[in-house]
């Protein structure tokens, strides 16, 4: 400043980050760019918002907000997930760059400009000190400046004013003191606050957390546009008309799965020549000529009905058939949850209730979507509706399938119950216990599924029994060594053995032991692994003990508890008896994070779960329901 002199260059910032930030702010189009931007971070405002509200919704209620999620599918899953952490930031940032915006086109008051009192006249000179030995500019740090302002002469009428976050100084330029200092006001505060809040100014850590808040919003912008685009491929299209119609399929659904089997349905109805008409449940009105109402409906949240279902109930009241007709009910959820299928029960009280119509089937509920069990549940209504289908109702899309060599097949004894094992050599595919086989007999019949388990050697071992009229078990306990058989493995990851668990407790009866022995393989020594079954009689067991015996030898199986319902010399005992002699240790594991899981029929299926459920909340205080949500208890029944 004294000699002109040029003694540096100027840094200038890198072209990368001058463009992100015109990108950022939308200054490629000046002040229009700057309201497009606003209002954007206002619509984020507002999502994350409601994304905070849904997300409670979900998890059924504020205290259950970082509690597990039931998994369903990916995109709904990582949805929740990653958006229950991240919404507070995502909340943090659209409402300080809302601010920011509104506060540059002035929308708030403008903020309070200092207003210094002091006599410049009466400003001393002495005792002049050096500006390096000033008190107040040794003790401030650079990073808590705002801005430096130098006395313009030499005069002592001029001093230097250091604005600070939070308040204004006027210092005197001879003697470093003090003459005045003025607040800067609330709101010169929240400005500072929120810009360094929504750029991470001043702080690495804190511009690290901002950029993976900003990658999520990437992620949340792709999985919301999947569920969108689910939910818009369910839109209904119509052959027939609603009046020129016998059969009327109303539709309840949230995230569109629902909706796509029931137009699955449908397809199948209209290919084998019916007239068909489909339509949600809140559009629900008159039908000239409906002899029948089929209903499929999830249930949503906490036993509520889906968006497109809410009107339902009023409406039933409301719009009056003018002919008897017939109605069958089929809901769709997961036993994970409490309300499993709850707004299906509301729906079936509601038309058992109603003039004109009866009931052609019971309620039917259906976990987790299971195709194999719609398709059981389509062809029970075609037999009780006497309608004949001409197509049959299989999965939309053509599975591959791939060629698997027999490595052994025990045979299949009567004395045993007809049960067998099957081991076949993998063909490099990945799969884990816990996973499905599917095998299908015919290109006419629906594939049949068997819960696998994972040999010691790493091979493919189904347990199955043999079906008096089963032709795929039939076909399958013919099979000999080196015979070869077309099939295809089916992830099923909500039934794999967990890894964060150190205690796993199995419970299985019958072929539901096959994927207990490959996860006693697969757990190795690195936690404990208890086995409860429940089988017809000792022969039966006998079909699993060179396995077993193996597994407990290796301590790999710490204890194995059997019980058996029709040995001749003994009373009939199931595997729910097991449980209830060992009852303090069921309930002590639990509440020390042991993970259960189950597999087997549907029937044990339903008895253990009533035992567990008493067991916890005899001894622990608790219902079996806290222990599904914290995800220990976990169930693959057929």
């Amino acid at each position: 400043p004294k000699t002109g002199k040029k003694i540096g260059e100027i840094n200038q910032e890198a072209p990368l980050f001058s463009f992100s930030r015109s990108l950022h702010r939308s200054l490629f189009l000046g002040d229009v760019g700057r309201y497009i931007i606003g209002i954007t971070a206002f619509l984020l405002l507002l999502i994350s918002v409601s994304g905070t509200a849904l997300v409670v919704k979900r998890q059924l209620g504020v205290k259950r907000f970082f509690s597990t999620v039931i998994r369903e599918n990916f995109h709904h899953y990582w949805h929740v997930v990653l958006g229950r952490w991240s919404l507070v930031l995502i909340l943090l940032i659209s409402l300080t760059g809302t601010y920011l915006s509104m506060n540059r086109f002035g929308l708030f008051p403008e903020k309070a400009v200092p207003t210094h009192s002091f006599e410049a006249s009466k400003m001393r000179e002495t005792p002049k000190r050096s500006v390096a030995s000033f008190e107040q500019f040794r003790k401030t740090p650079l990073s808590e400046i705002t801005s430096l302002q130098f006395p313009f002469s030499p005069d002592p009428e001029d001093y230097f004013v250091l604005e600070l976050s939070d308040e204004e100084l006027i210092i005197n330029q001879f003697t470093g003191e003090i003459i005045s200092a003025q607040s800067l006001g609330n709101a010169h505060w929240f400005e500072q606050l929120s810009f360094n809040l929504h750029t991470g100014k001043g702080s690495i850590l804190w511009s690290i957390i901002l950029a993976l808040a900003s990658l999520s919003i990437l992620f949340f912008i792709f999985s919301g546009a999947k569920i969108t685009l689910n939910r818009l491929k369910g839109k209904t299209k119509n052959v027939h008309s609603k009046d020129d119609s016998h059969l009327i399929i109303l539709v309840g659904s949230e995230g569109g799965s629902t909706l796509r089997l029931a137009k699955q349905f449908q397809h199948v109805l209209i290919e084998s020549g019916h007239r068909v008409y489909l339509d949600e449940l809140s559009n629900y009105q008159t039908y000239l000529k409906m002899n029948q109402l089929i209903i499929f409906t999830s249930t949503y949240g906490n036993g509520e009905a889906p968006s497109n279902a809410q009107k339902f109930i009023s409406k039933l009241s409301i719009h009056k058939q003018n002919k008897p007709f017939s109605f069958s009910v089929i809901g769709f959820g997961s036993t994970d949850y409490p309300q499993f299928c709850r707004f299906s029960e509301v729906v079936q009280e509601a038309l058992e209730t109603s003039d004109l119509c009866s009931e052609l089937l019971p309620l039917t509920k259906i976990n987790k979507g299971s195709f194999q069990d719609v398709a059981a549940w389509v062809e029970q209504w075609s037999a009780e509706s006497n309608l004949r289908l001409t197509t049959t109702f299989s999965p939309p899309a053509h599975p591959i399938y791939s060629e698997f060599e027999v490595l052994e097949c025990t045979p299949a004894l009567e004395s045993s119950n007809f049960t067998f094992l099957l081991t076949l050599k993998t063909n490099g595919e990945s799969f884990q216990s816990g996973d499905l086989f599917a095998v299908q007999f015919s290109k006419s019949e629906e594939e049949r599924f068997y819960s696998i388990g994972v040999t010691r050697e790493g091979q493919l071992l189904l347990c199955i029994r043999k079906h008096s009229h089963g032709r795929c078990s039939t076909y399958l306990s013919t099979l000999k060594c080196g015979d070869k058989i077309n099939g295809r493995i089916h992830s099923n990851p909500l039934f794999h053995l967990p890894k964060s668990s150190t205690k796993v407790i199995a419970i299985a009866n019958g072929t539901g032991i096959s994927p207990f022995i490959g996860m006693a393989n697969e757990m190795g020594g690195t936690g404990e692994f208890h086995l409860y079954w429940g089988g017809k009689s000792h022969d039966v067991l006998a079909v699993f003990e060179p396995h077993l015996a193996q597994l407990k030898s290796e301590r790999k199986i710490l204890s194995f508890s059997s019980v058996f319902s029709a040995e001749t010399d003994q009373e009939a005992r199931y595997v729910q008896a097991l449980l209830t002699e060992n009852a303090a240790e069921i309930a002590d594991s639990l509440a020390k994070n042991a993970v259960i899981l189950i597999c087997g029929s549907l029937n044990m299926r339903t008895d253990v779960l009533n035992t567990l459920d008493t067991i916890v909340r005899v001894r622990n205080t608790t219902s079996l329901v806290h222990y599904e949500k914290n995800g220990q208890i976990k169930v693959d029944c057929y």
